[in-house]
């Protein structure tokens, strides 16, 4: 039997071919079932057998994976207008993150993510951050500006006035000296506050304000005070074997819920929100994976039909399937 002889049969006897071979192609989809979408992005961009992801995997396992990190990038909107405050070195004037309406706004949210932000398993952020002088302080590894101020509402209003002078050292004073000198644990105002975080360690400016550079140039002394952003970063414990990693990812999850639904509400208002967290990227690639499930059955029922009516001879019921 050649080709032509083939076809003809096939042709001629539509149903006995066409339902059996449906039935195989459908069992044989059912497959689909047990698919693992990769999302890890390791996974997705380096090859297992290559020389970086090698060393890579050798080193997570001796020393274990970098840390989970959790982002909140906050930019005052014209709500929040600059700051002026008369110094030792005359008037000044700071950027709208200095707003003290501004600063409780960022101060609350930080707090409800830290005492109400709780998992599927009452998972909080205390019991999955790095704590790097615990078990002495078991404050979580969180930088943000705020931290200069030990995140305390009573440090940042706190004022005191030079008796000889008459001249006001306040928030914005210790913030001058802290920008300069990170690490301190007293500064040189009449307010001798440290500058250190909560957690007990320094907080770097450059990781905690943006919008300070114009034009993105890059000077010597940055402005830091010209700051119109505030960056807060949460660090979260990591680890290679990843069922260890469920309490993380539940907290995670609930930090993403609970920004959605901050920054949805009129608590953000005067404040433009971008948040992340390490599981962002995952989720993003999963959904666009499960989302383009349906795109790819309606364009393939789009083809057969394209198919069918282009290509067949359809003048009757009895010759759908021809």
């Amino acid at each position: 039997m050649n080709d032509d002889d083939l076809f003809v049969v096939c042709a001629a006897h539509p149903f006995a071919v066409l339902v059996p071979i449906s039935i195989i192609t459908t069992m044989l989809c059912g497959g689909i079932y047990h698919l693992q979408i990769t999302t890890d992005p390791v996974e997705l961009w380096a090859s297992p057998t290559s020389r970086s992801r090698i060393e890579k995997d050798y080193f997570d396992r001796t020393f274990g994976p970098f840390y989970r990190i959790e982002h909140i990038i906050i930019t005052a909107k014209d709500q929040y207008k600059p700051v002026s405050h008369s110094t030792a070195e005359g008037t000044e004037e700071f950027g709208p993150v200095f707003d003290l309406n501004f600063m409780n706004a960022v101060l609350d949210l930080q707090t409800q993510i830290e005492t109400k932000v709780r998992g599927i398993n009452n998972v909080s952020l205390s019991d999955v951050c790095f704590k790097p002088l615990a078990p002495d302080n078991n404050d979580c590894s969180v930088f943000s500006y705020l931290g200069w101020w030990q995140q305390n509402k009573e440090n940042i209003d706190e004022t005191k006035t030079d008796p000889d002078t008459g001249i006001v050292d306040n928030y914005l004073d210790h913030f001058k000296f802290c920008s300069r000198n990170p690490v301190s644990t007293k500064d040189s105002t009449q307010l001798h506050q440290s500058c250190l975080g909560k957690y007990g360690g320094p907080i770097d400016p450059d990781v905690v304000l943006g919008g300070f550079l114009k034009d993105g140039k890059m000077v010597q002394e940055p402005p830091y005070k010209d700051a119109n952003t505030a960056v807060i970063t949460y660090v979260v414990n990591n680890y290679y074997d990843k069922e260890k990693l469920k309490p993380a990812m539940e907290w995670e999850q609930a930090f993403l819920d609970f920004m959605a639904e901050y920054v949805k509400s009129n608590k953000s208002a005067g404040m433009h929100i971008a948040y992340r967290a390490e599981r962002s990227i995952e989720d993003e690639l999963k959904r666009e994976s499960e989302g383009e499930i349906v795109t790819v059955v309606i364009s393939y029922l789009i083809m057969f039909l394209y198919i069918a009516v282009n290509l067949g001879q359809i003048n009757q019921f009895s010759r759908m399937l021809v």
